[in-house]
């Protein structure tokens, strides 16, 4: 006799485009998966789709008050596990009955499951958490995020998420530094992001042809964040080379919809994803699955912890202009590394085999 799939809840953030692969790998496996988002309109380019929108799926005369409580009464009768991201719950902290993530309590009295995903900064990451090396991104983060970082509220939704929930998610330094999180990988779609030649990329997004070696490096709001990735020091590397005689040039890029970055990724030679917070994020997944060379900053914790051989080429603020000549010096280097970059977003990041990953926690709650 079979058992019957648990129906799972994934919301209320956008958290780029990972809750919207979760639940596609998912229904993939067979699960009745779902996603809802608070003002997906706002966020709509970098989540790709959602099942709930709360800022559209009611009457606009009702209050937004009025929509969330609709809904959170909807969900707790047709879900039984709520996987939610960021630590934000399904109410607002604003409700007499409900302060931040007060209502996993009701969630955990009829009997649901919570899940909870970690995204970064702006939720789990804080100052004392991991400061043990010298490259760390809370260093130079913009002091009016920094005091969000050590808010009591910030440490008052902390402990409620790790009082509630059944298991905690992450991944990199944020799992190496907290024994209570569990690792999971970022998911991709490969089938997305994947190598391209130069023509089967769109006119408008074409570079001018070059014998150049192109470094890639982005940074979406890298004026309100601070040099948290390090681009000032990249940006130097890459100047100090071309004095050097080496024919490079830096492409750099800010606020371009996720959609239409992967074209520039694409006609990249090496990508540097950042070089301070420990582990790799969106940026660099994408271009591993678009096979190419990465460099990025592993914290020396998180190397300890993980089992698997990676392809990823280790750089901090201090030697990046090395490691960039070491790269240009053995150029013939780079295509093998592409290459096993693919292979490796392939079996580690692909988003069916991460929600086969989601599968096993699920079942083990």
């Amino acid at each position: 006799m079979s058992v019957e799939k648990p129906r799972i809840l994934h919301c209320p953030i956008v958290a780029l485009y990972q809750p919207f692969l979760y639940v596609k790998g998912l229904r993939e496996l067979g699960y009745k998966a779902d996603y809802m988002v608070y003002n997906f309109r706002k966020f709509g380019s970098y989540g790709r789709d959602c099942d709930f929108d709360l800022d559209s799926r009611f009457e606009e005369r009702r209050t937004r008050k009025t929509r969330e409580i609709e809904f959170f009464l909807y969900a707790a009768k047709n879900y039984d596990i709520f996987h939610l991201h960021s630590g934000c719950g399904l109410l607002s902290p604003t409700y007499p009955v409900c302060e931040s993530l007060s209502e996993l309590k009701f969630l955990k009295r009829l009997g649901k499951k919570i899940v909870i995903s970690w995204w970064g900064c702006s939720d789990v990451r804080i100052p004392e958490a991991n400061g043990e090396y010298s490259y760390f991104a809370c260093y130079e983060c913009a002091d009016d995020i920094k005091k969000t970082c050590m808010a009591p509220s910030k440490k008052e939704m902390l402990k409620k998420a790790f009082e509630y929930g059944d298991r905690q998610l992450s991944a990199g330094d944020l799992a190496a530094y907290c024994e209570d999180i569990k690792w999971m990988d970022n998911a991709i779609d490969c089938d997305e992001w994947k190598p391209l030649k130069y023509d089967d990329i769109p006119g408008p997004f074409r570079l001018p042809a070059t014998d150049r070696i192109r470094i890639y490096h982005s940074f979406a709001n890298s004026q309100e964040r601070g040099d948290i990735k390090g681009t000032r020091h990249i940006k130097a590397a890459v100047e100090r080379l071309r004095e050097e005689g080496y024919r490079v040039e830096l492409i750099f890029f800010g606020k371009i919809p996720n959609k239409e970055l992967k074209y520039f990724q694409a006609q990249a030679d090496i990508v540097v994803d950042q070089l301070k917070a420990g582990w790799y994020g969106s940026t660099a997944i994408e271009c591993l699955s678009m096979a190419k060379p990465v460099v990025t900053y592993i914290d020396p914790k998180v190397e300890r912890i993980i089992t698997r051989q990676h392809p990823l080429i280790n750089a901090n603020i201090n030697n990046i202009f090395e490691v960039l000549k070491n790269l240009l010096d053995n150029i013939e280097r780079l295509k093998e590394i592409g290459e096993k970059s693919r292979e490796y977003a392939l079996r580690h990041h692909h988003y069916v085999n991460v929600a086969k990953n989601l599968e096993t926690v699920y079942n083990s709650i």
